[in-house]
């Protein structure tokens, strides 16, 4: 089987008179100097030479008109207040477009596979983005993988569609939970030609800064609290089961 695969990734274009390009190697830079201080540990890390990696900073801030890194004499290299946003914007670009642009890479990867290698079997799997689900793709030369991130309402309808033959959602192991899920989900799975296999267990929780309101440790503490909550989409599978975890204990969604 032919097992060579397309990527896609997000390109940084700053326009200038120019359209000044930045290597995707700096972020890997940025983030290295960020992690170890030093700018040879650093430029080791990202895979460049030492002198490269000057280069690639005096270039960003040519072009931006402002250093990314601070460096000092006997204090190592830090990144400025600039090189921090940079970091900051492209792992907030990679979370936000990264099921998307995968979904992407994947379909594109299952055309050229087709048109390489001939008809070698394809499983089409519609899910939400997840490190185990994310894996599966390499797991088998045996067969081709075509991985599309959607939330559970949109992977059951293309199934029904026949526009993929796995879909996924998520299944509580609470007997009481799990038949609700089921319920929300009726309309989309029929007993006759539908078979539901567990394929991995994942453990929800609220995510907050280490250190700050260790009090909170239930959806009742969250709730009296007044903090402001960030959910899922609506139709994310973990926001549906928030929902009905709210439900459960007599809370507002809101």
């Amino acid at each position: 089987m032919h097992n060579k695969k397309l990527t896609i990734s997000p390109a940084w274009v700053f326009r200038t008179d120019t359209d000044e390009l930045f290597e995707p190697v700096l972020f890997r830079l940025l983030e290295s100097i960020r992690d170890t201080g030093k700018l040879t540990v650093a430029a080791a890390a990202a895979g460049i030479s030492y002198r490269h990696a000057w280069n690639l900073l005096n270039r960003g801030a040519d072009i931006l008109g402002l250093p990314l890194v601070i460096m000092r004499k006997g204090h190592g290299s830090q990144l400025s207040a600039l090189g921090e946003k940079l970091l900051w914007a492209e792992h907030r670009v990679k979370a936000r477009l990264g099921p998307q642009i995968d979904s992407m890479a994947a379909e594109l990867n299952d055309q050229i596979q087709q048109l390489l290698s001939g008809a070698h079997p394809t499983l089409r799997l519609h899910a939400s983005h997840g490190y185990a689900v994310a894996l599966l793709p390499e797991f088998s030369e045996q067969i081709n993988i075509n991985l599309q991130y959607r939330n559970p309402e949109e992977a059951l309808s293309a199934l029904n569609r026949g526009e993929c033959d796995v879909a996924s959602f998520h299944l509580p192991t609470c007997p009481r939970l799990a038949r609700q899920i089921i319920s929300h989900y009726q309309h989309h799975l029929d007993d006759d030609n539908h078979r539901l296999i567990r394929f991995v267990i994942r453990r929800e929780g609220l995510m907050m800064r280490k250190g700050e309101h260790d009090n909170i440790r239930t959806l009742h503490d969250l709730s009296e609290s007044k903090l402001s909550f960030v959910s899922r989409d609506r139709h994310s599978g973990t926001r549906i089961l928030l929902n009905l975890l709210l439900k459960q204990q007599g809370l507002a969604e809101d």
